[in-house]
């Protein structure tokens, strides 16, 4: 935490010099990323705010005073969750996640965000992942490294 909240401060910084008023905002949104991490067993406070600031990427101007309760939800308030049994297998063993691939059914919920794994080249999950296989920076069918758009 203490690492994450260095970063945001040289990110707040930043921020700041072109969005003079959301100082107030950046600020709370630092106060529920610690309050995350505080609670329960402090496991998916990370992957709420790489979510979160995925969002904000698509929509800057919006407020980072507000909560997302449906990361929240899914991220913070929501126990790990271990499966074991024999038709039922946890999707990677990411942090909080709540979604499960189930053999029987072949359905995976999906999230709209694309993979990071699978962009830096790193996704072991395959069809298994709850994240769309898609360029961050042009939503093609290829990781960034095989952008033709740098």
């Amino acid at each position: 935490m203490h690492v994450w909240t260095s970063a945001f401060i040289i990110f707040m910084d930043i921020m700041l010099e072109k969005w003079h008023n959301k100082g107030q905002e950046f600020l709370k949104y630092m106060y529920n990323v610690r309050l995350a991490s505080s609670r329960g067993d402090g496991s998916g406070w990370d992957i709420n705010d790489e979510h979160y600031r995925l969002r904000k990427a698509r929509c800057p101007h919006s407020s980072w005073a507000e909560l997302d309760i449906e990361l929240w939800v899914l991220y913070v308030s929501t126990p790990q969750r271990s499966v074991n049994s024999d038709t039922n297998h946890s999707v990677g063993d990411q942090k909080g996640s709540q979604y499960v691939y189930n053999n029987e059914s072949e359905q995976v919920q999906r999230f709209s965000e694309p993979c990071k794994g699978y962009n830096l080249g790193r996704c072991s999950y395959r069809a298994a992942c709850i994240f769309e296989h898609e360029c961050f920076r042009c939503s093609g069918n290829h990781p960034i490294g095989a952008c033709k758009y740098r």
